[in-house]
């Protein structure tokens, strides 16, 4: 069967296509409403879902931002090359351009500070500092035990803090440790779409077998509204930014793929799902990750190995089989897995819609092996919230934010216009319809969202 395109792009809508906006008017502004009238796109679209939850939040500004801790809470270092001394005698490490901050002129390392091979586990003292040249701050390292232990430290070894040198009465002051606080932001980003029909078109019923009905209805209810709900999805969640445009076109604005993509963390592992699957995400998680608790959003090839796996795994009461009360039926079998607790972390699965492009867009159905794209493919998200470094305020760890002229404005404004609109009226006999919103994603600690890559 050839795949065809199920909508078509026009100017106007002519006297065989028809349409009024009576359906959804400018008072629908709130997600539980919206989500109540049209309960299928919250399926579909996760940022309609995430934003019934509450996970949406006003904005005054396009450009909003928060504070996160940068690195951890203990430091560490690494050096640029090789270094051995003779036991007993100290050695003069330089310091990556990685192991510094602010522009390179602050680093972990203070005279008397004790820092630990991660290798090795020698354990050594700072005994002198050389800060002159940024990015390349060096330190000397004397080793606190037996002299007869020689010094041995690799380019490829990480040197942990683990305190301070033996503190005795009347102790000297030495450095204190500080963190450094880094403010992110993002951009919202105009979604629209809009509709136009003609005066002969509007007042034209279609034949239908029930009776007739205006081509609007069917245009407005079943095309324009759910249409509006994937471009908004499309665009928080595959836009990019764009700095090729044009300077009045340039925009940060980045959707949550291409961020996690770009500053999240990689997770990619054989087709062939494992327990080691999990143990690798346990891992990015515990070292990157701020929560327990992750959606995962997946295209049809990852969420029926996931399904697989689980069913395979856990078959001992796993599948649930259900006899009916007339026992002359035949038995039925589920094995739908909606959430999987393992290692600590759980995880709430969602077969997403907009990784399918065979049914999003009519493209070719077509087999595992030669799928591109987003195939084998799927994303893991945060839940729940983080302090905001700087104020303390909670901050949604995956939320959207949205600007309007005030807080508890209508995030989405739906309006019409035109002679047959019932407000803001024209000469011109035609009804406009219209719908836009100001919206971008914000992610709290973006190393902790993962992008899976089955290979």
């Amino acid at each position: 069967m050839a795949n065809l395109p199920g909508s078509f792009a026009q100017s106007q809508a002519s006297y065989g296509l028809l349409s009024d906006l009576n359906y959804l008017s400018v008072n629908y502004g709130t997600y539980k409403t919206f989500v109540e009238k049209y309960p299928a796109l919250a399926k579909s679209n996760y940022i309609i879902g995430a934003e019934a939850s509450g996970a949406g939040v006003w904005t005054p500004t396009r450009v909003f931002y928060h504070w996160e801790p940068k690195g951890k809470t203990l430091p560490m270092f690494n050096i640029t090359a090789n270094s051995t001394a003779a036991a007993g005698l100290p050695i003069t490490v330089t310091l990556t351009a990685g192991s510094h901050t602010n522009a390179g002129a602050k680093s972990p390392i203070a005279i008397g500070y004790v820092f630990e091979n991660s290798t090795t586990r020698q354990v050594y003292r700072v005994t002198a500092v050389n800060q002159t040249v940024a990015g390349a701050h060096t330190a000397t390292l004397q080793i606190d035990t037996a002299a007869a232990v020689p010094l041995v430290t690799a380019a490829t070894d990480s040197l942990l803090y683990r305190g301070r040198a033996v503190v005795e009465e009347a102790s000297t002051y030495v450095n204190g440790l500080y963190r450094e606080n880094v403010r992110l932001s993002n951009e919202c980003r105009t979604v629209r779409d809009d509709m136009e029909f003609t005066d002969r078109l509007l007042m034209e019923k279609i034949e239908n077998p029930a009776g007739g009905h205006y081509y609007k209805n069917d245009q407005l209810n079943n095309v324009f509204t759910p249409r509006f709900a994937a471009v908004q999805e499309m665009d928080l969640m595959f836009g990019h930014s764009a700095d090729g445009l044009g300077t009045a076109n340039n925009s940060s604005a980045k959707g949550l793929i291409q961020d996690i993509e770009t500053n999240g963390t990689t997770l990619t592992h054989s087709a062939t799902l494992a327990a080691t699957f999990w143990q690798s995400a346990k891992r990015l998680i515990e070292a990157e990750g701020y929560s327990n608790e992750y959606d995962v959003l997946q295209d049809p090839e990852f969420f029926m190995k996931v399904q697989d796996y689980l069913g395979t795994t856990f078959n001992n009461g796993a599948v649930i089989y259900c006899a009916p009360e007339k026992s002359s039926k035949p038995i039925e079998i589920a094995q739908n897995f909606k959430s999987f607790d393992i290692y600590g972390i759980k995880y709430n699965f969602q077969q997403y819609d907009y990784f399918n492009n065979a049914k999003m867009f009519g493209a070719p159905v077509s087999t595992a092996a030669t799928l591109t794209g987003y195939s084998n493919y799927g994303i893991m998200i945060p839940q729940g919230d983080a302090p905001d470094a700087n104020t303390g305020a909670p901050v949604k760890r995956f939320g959207v934010r949205y600007q309007a002229e005030k807080e508890g404005d209508a995030a989405i404004q739906m309006w019409t216009t035109g002679a047959f609109s019932p407000e803001n009226k024209t000469p011109v006999r035609e009804l406009r319809v219209h719908a836009a919103c100001d919206k971008g994603i914000e992610t709290f600690g973006i190393q902790g969202f993962l992008s899976v890559n089955l290979t």
